[in-house]
């Protein structure tokens, strides 16, 4: 009698793959979207961040730490701020590294708990750049967003409220394109998860 193993994909596998799904959802998005628009640049951007490792980003100004854990309580920019200087962090001095990767990986899971497709992603690279791709937060994260791709490669479970945006709403003259959430949903989950399987 012969057995077969069945193993389950690595994190790098199912987040190739998922990216690869996400660009064949971008592309016919593109197909949809007003090319001088925003969201089309959004969408090319994304489609582009699916196949080629986006550059690091440079912290426009030097991280200023504050009181221990303040970042907890910190607003959206703020936290950015963090997000930013993070992605430098081998540049940051050791005690500003140490307060960033003590607190992120906290804010990261509040973010995600609260369905943040947009920010969570941006957390998620700084807590990649700052804890590596095999932390244990970083890899429940990933798990997380993988399990928001939906079959046609878009990300984001937003059920009736994508169908009350494809219809119009009463004090609306005409319906909201769904692409206006899916495509900045779909183009943060696929920037984050690049970040993870950048390799």
């Amino acid at each position: 009698m012969t057995t077969t193993t069945v193993t389950a994909p690595t994190t790098a596998e199912a987040t190739e793959r998922a990216l690869a799904l996400a660009a064949d959802w971008l592309r016919g998005a593109l197909d949809r979207l007003d090319p001088a628009g925003e969201l089309f640049r959004t969408a090319e951007r994304a489609l582009h961040d699916c196949t080629a490792a986006p550059a690091v980003q440079q912290p426009p100004a030097p991280y200023r730490p504050g009181p221990p854990s303040s970042l907890l309580r910190a607003d959206r920019a703020r936290l950015e701020e963090a997000c930013r200087a993070a992605e430098a962090a081998d540049r940051l001095p050791a005690e500003v590294r140490a307060e960033l990767a003590g607190t992120l990986p906290a804010v990261l899971v509040a973010a995600l708990r609260c369905y943040d497709l947009v920010f969570g992603p941006e957390l998620l690279r700084a807590v990649v750049a700052l804890r590596g791709r095999d932390d244990p937060t970083v890899l429940r994260a990933v798990d997380f967003l993988l399990a928001q791709q939906q079959p046609d490669g878009s990300f984001g479970a937003f059920g009736g409220e994508i169908e009350a945006l494809a219809q119009g709403s009463a004090s609306a003259e005409e319906p909201v394109p769904v692409e206006e959430v899916l495509v900045p949903v779909t183009a943060a989950c696929v920037r984050g998860l690049r970040a993870v399987g950048q390799g």
